[in-house]
């Protein structure tokens, strides 16, 4: 049933029955937990893996909603949510979950999320993504052998008469040249 269909025309409770399981397989909590730690972690503009909390409370509920009732969120989803708490109906769901339930999701998507942040932002993975991305940025055969190819090419294209010129600039830049010197000679 679409929660939809619980409203009444002027958007109130319409007094239908929902049916809620007290308790659901370890398979489909397993996937209720993965949806809501997906859906609230994200990397911020440092690279850093961060809980967006109120995304991981809006989606817990509405996990827990459509896998221990019949309902269904529309395309108005979120004010489908704040319908069903503004007129109990969450509570009406809580109430009828075993609190084993409950305890169990809580403290999977809490330890899921744990541990993916402490591995996202370690020294080790930081340290590696950089790493990564200098990797990336390094030249690849072809362009080494690109490169050589073209270096060769200037070389050749030097004018080697100019070689001991340009020496002795670089001595005189440096302080080498002793006075009354003069560059090129």
């Amino acid at each position: 049933m679409q929660i939809q269909d619980l409203m009444d025309e002027k958007g109130m409770y319409n007094g239908k029955e929902i049916e809620v399981k007290s308790f659901t397989s370890f398979i489909e909590k397993q996937i209720l937990c993965n949806q809501v730690i997906d859906g609230c972690l994200e990397i911020n503009e440092n690279n850093m893996v961060v809980c967006n909390f109120y995304m991981k409370k809006l989606l817990k509920d509405m996990k827990i909603i459509a896998t221990y009732t019949d309902l269904e969120f529309g395309e108005d989803s979120i004010q489908e949510y704040d319908f069903m708490i503004q007129n109990e109906i969450w509570d009406y769901i809580l109430d009828r979950i075993a609190d084993s339930e409950k305890n169990f999701i809580d403290e999977m998507i809490n330890k899921e999320i744990e541990q993916r942040m402490r591995v996202g932002n370690s020294v080790e993975n930081i340290l590696s993504q950089k790493l990564q991305q200098l990797i990336d940025k390094l030249p690849t055969d072809k362009q080494i052998k690109s490169l050589s190819k073209s270096l060769v090419k200037d070389i050749n294209k030097l004018d080697w008469d100019k070689i001991p010129m340009l020496r002795d600039m670089y001595q005189y830049a440096n302080g080498n040249q002793s006075e009354g010197e003069e560059i090129g000679r």
